[in-house]
């Protein structure tokens, strides 16, 4: 018998607003928002839950890099306008935040969150920021020492774009700037990723020659401040521990593995490479090595490369309108989602989860009798007097606390679904529950 063919996968749902290609896509930790910017300094915060827009406002004059959550009520975003802005969405479940969406906002001036902080960097290269909390946070005061704990930045250097600025929030101080490699010669930076050790600073870079360097600094070197609120520096004390050419063409994304054992890199060229990372650490081997493997894709411009949290699968985003899935041990490609007509920029993955007590399984729902009132009244921001009340005292609160009970399976759904987020030069978002 002839091999039947299943039909080709479709997305879940298709995000529409945005009136540019989108260049950023974002999920929250819990999964219930999703950041998008496009080349026009756009950003949507959508609810995903009913997947509607919660807050959408122009937060550069310029494309919009990358966006970041600090933490659940804080946004970071990069625009090409040369500014790095921290906003402030803890009143977003209660704010009157403009929801009229960029195709339909014309000249209008939207609503903007507050801002938090700003940065004037160096965009000429396209390289967008990268992040991750600092290991030797300063004490902090006030509502900042218990809401959004200290980050490092780094980004390119705001007049040599070969080299590295270490930036750190909330205090916006420039800790260290890393030099650009002696040779050979790798021209600017065009990818970065931050990560942290019990002991070390790791800071990996991909370059236009399609190079990708690992920088290491050791906290045992940090110069602490007299004044403990205060950030320390990370001056000197930086070494170049891996070097590989594993591309012929500039990098154009990389991603660090949860649990920091290797990093992968795409470029403008059909290769996908995997690099070695924690285990240069007690190596010792020469500075310039090879990757761990490389896989020659015959796909090339693959680019917004992001790694599940479980560390299973990679996506990437192609040139040729196509996001293809790799595995994350073997990189052998699994699956290939098409749906957008023109170019692929950006994916992200929501988080899914790693305990089997961590709360119900993907697919489950959450039934009457399994929670009691107050908690489904309040998974569906419902107020407290329905759950004090119960259902057993009128028609009323009967039906709202079975509304109640929809929103709290629509919730757990919506937060529990493997979701993957694909960004398009065509401005839409599709939401692909994957595997």
């Amino acid at each position: 018998m002839p091999t039947q063919l299943l039909p080709p996968a479709q997305p879940y749902y298709v995000l529409r607003g945005h009136g540019s290609q989108i260049h950023a896509v974002k999920f929250s930790s819990g999964n219930r928002l999703l950041l998008t910017g496009d080349a026009e300094g756009w950003v949507i915060c959508w609810g995903i839950v009913y997947k509607r827009p919660l807050a959408v406002w122009r937060a550069h004059e310029n494309a919009v890099l990358a966006l970041a959550w600090w933490n659940e009520e804080t946004v970071i975003s990069h625009g090409r306008d040369s500014k790095l802005v921290v906003w402030d969405l803890s009143s977003l479940e209660h704010a009157d935040f403009d929801k009229t969406l960029p195709i339909d906002a014309g000249d209008k001036q939207l609503k903007k969150p507050a801002i938090v902080h700003e940065l004037a960097l160096n965009t000429l290269n396209f390289c967008a920021f990268a992040h991750c909390l600092d290991p030797k946070p300063p004490k902090l005061d006030g509502a900042a020492a218990t809401t959004r704990s200290p980050l490092l930045l780094a980004v390119p250097h705001t007049l040599d774009s070969e080299a590295i600025d270490i930036f750190q929030l909330p205090s916006t101080s420039r800790l260290a700037t890393i030099p650009a490699p002696s040779s050979p010669a790798m021209g600017m930076a065009m990818a970065l990723a931050v990560c942290t050790t019990s002991d070390r600073i790791l800071i990996v870079a991909g370059y236009e020659s399609g190079h990708a360097i690992v920088w290491c600094f050791p906290l045992s070197k940090a110069i602490q401040a007299s004044n403990p609120t205060k950030p320390p520096l990370y001056k000197d004390g930086w070494t170049q521990i891996y070097q590989s050419q594993a591309h012929k063409q500039p990098i154009l994304s990389l991603a660090i593995a949860i649990d920091k054992s290797h990093f992968i890199t795409t470029s403008a060229d059909a290769v996908v490479a995997k690099h070695p990372l924690i285990g240069l650490l007690a190596s010792g081997a020469d500075t310039v090595q090879i990757p761990t493997k490389t896989v020659q894709t015959k796909h090339s411009g693959q680019q917004g490369v992001s790694m599940r949290n479980d560390g299973k699968i990679f996506a990437t985003a192609g040139w040729d309108a196509k996001v293809r899935l790799y595995s994350g041990k073997s990189m052998r490609e699994v699956a290939v989602l098409k749906w957008h007509k023109d170019g692929c920029y950006a994916t992200s993955f929501s988080k899914v989860s790693t305990n089997s007590t961590a709360g119900p399984e993907r697919g489950t729902s959450i039934a009457a009798s399994e929670a009691p009132a107050n908690e489904i009244i309040a998974a569906g921001q419902h107020s407290t007097d329905g759950a004090a009340i119960g259902y057993s005292e009128g028609k009323d609160v009967a039906l709202r606390g079975g509304t109640a009970l929809l929103d709290a399976r629509r919730t757990a759904k919506a937060v529990n679904t493997h979701w993957l987020a694909v960004g398009a030069k065509d401005g839409r978002v599709s939401l692909w529950d994957v595997f």
